[in-house]
């Protein structure tokens, strides 16, 4: 099978002190100049566009395709990363990517922020929202094995979760859980009060 390669070289329009450090291959061209390697199909072509500012490249196009095939990258002859003619990237993964970017592996970050579009469920605290009570919960569990607008387990293994909208329901469970315990402590508190004034009476009949 034949095999193509593309060397992908760095347009650099440095300083003498920085020419030493890539001083293997430095090509020079005008300010806004593009910089292209082609094979023979001209639609094979890797470009670098620079603006013309001094020192190594920090603002390049990168022509990866002029039609519609994907941009590759590959190490060890494997395909890691593709770019789709959509625009839409996917590591990891066969075929066409199911969003802006799609992982087929482990993502490891430090710190990860997901915009709200459903709105926090603060509504919960109004005095207006229905709380169901606990014997209906009971009874949906029981029926159907999960709470209520919680999606069931084969639904979320098979469409997975959208992190936004589960961070939200969850919170929503907690506000609800958060209120039965408020209204379990008034009962228990009114329990002890009841509890304490016939103590009094037995030990006010019993002194009798």
């Amino acid at each position: 099978m034949k095999k193509e390669f593309f060397v992908v070289a760095l347009l650099l329009v440095a300083t003498t002190s920085l020419k030493a450090q890539f001083s293997r291959l430095h090509v020079k061209a005008p300010s806004g100049a593009t910089v292209g390697i082609t094979t023979g199909n001209t639609a094979k072509v890797i470009g670098l566009i620079h603006d013309g500012s001094a020192g190594i490249i920090s603002t390049t196009t990168l022509d990866g395709t002029s039609n519609n095939s994907p941009l590759k990258f590959a190490t060890a002859g494997q395909t890691r990363m593709v770019i789709f003619e959509n625009g839409y990237v996917g590591i990891g993964v066969s075929g066409m990517p199911t969003a802006e970017l799609t992982v087929g592996g482990k993502i490891h970050a430090r710190e990860v922020k997901v915009n709200v579009n459903a709105g926090a469920p603060d509504y919960v605290f109004l005095e207006n929202y229905r709380l169901l009570p606990l014997r209906e919960v009971s009874l949906y569990i029981n029926q159907h094995r999960h709470l209520p607008e919680v999606p069931p387990a084969t639904e979320m293994e098979k469409d997975g979760i959208n992190v936004s909208e589960m961070n939200m329901l969850l919170l929503k469970k907690i506000e609800e859980l958060t209120l039965y315990m408020i209204d379990q402590d008034k009962k228990m508190e009114l329990l002890t009060t009841e509890i304490e004034i016939l103590k009094k009476e037995l030990e006010a009949l019993g002194s009798k």
